[in-house]
């Protein structure tokens, strides 16, 4: 459990989101665990501001198809924060240390009257995984510590080659939590272009 380590991370919005951002930080909204409304509980890693380790690939990615699939962003322009996060007491799904309390606030939920189900058919399927949501929000519930981010790895998208077990579209996603948005985050630069950002990933070490 890593409460120093700083990584360099990629958030993927919109330009016109940046500058309320720089100004306010990152918002992290409580997940509202309505079990009768799953698709409201898509966050899969709970709540809390969500980056790309070390992929400003996928971030870019990410906000470029948010300007066509997204109503509040479709015909802005795309945009990528690059940040500096400090990691603080993580909740690290690749840490099996983690894993028998994590199986605890699991039969915790499913133990309620209509405990909620996964909407998406698969990994690849993002419209919601509010199972996965609200066992991590029960997690940091019942844990008695303070968890700062949350990370994980995602195996998605095709067959790298024929019958690997590799993914074209696999990465590390972090939360970072609400109570931590305002002080384990730091905004080293902006982008709106691809070429830039890097450039500015280069920079910071990860390219």
């Amino acid at each position: 459990m890593s409460r120093a380590q700083t990584v360099i991370a990629f958030h993927g919005t919109v330009k016109e989101n940046v500058q309320r951002i720089i100004d306010n930080g990152f918002e992290a909204k409580p997940v509202q665990l309505d079990y009768k409304r799953p698709r409201e509980m898509t966050k899969w890693l709970g709540r809390g501001a969500y980056f790309y380790i070390g992929n400003p690939a996928l971030a870019w990615d990410w906000a470029v198809l948010g300007t066509t699939s997204r109503p509040s962003w479709c015909g802005k322009t795309p945009c990528v924060i690059v940040a500096r996060l400090a990691i603080g007491l993580c909740l690290d799904l690749q840490d099996p240390r983690w894993q028998r309390e994590i199986r605890r606030a699991y039969d915790m939920v499913t133990k309620t009257e209509d405990p909620p189900r996964q909407t998406g058919d698969h990994i690849d399927d993002h419209t919601g995984h509010p199972l996965d949501c609200a066992v991590i929000e029960k997690f940091c519930e019942i844990s008695g510590r303070k968890i700062k981010t949350v990370r994980c790895v995602f195996c998605e998208g095709r067959n790298l080659f024929p019958t690997s077990h590799f993914r074209d579209g696999s990465h590390v996603c972090i939360s970072v939590r609400e109570e931590w948005c305002k002080v384990g985050i730091e905004i080293i630069g902006v982008c709106d272009e691809w070429q830039k950002l890097k450039r500015l990933a280069r920079d910071s070490g990860v390219y």
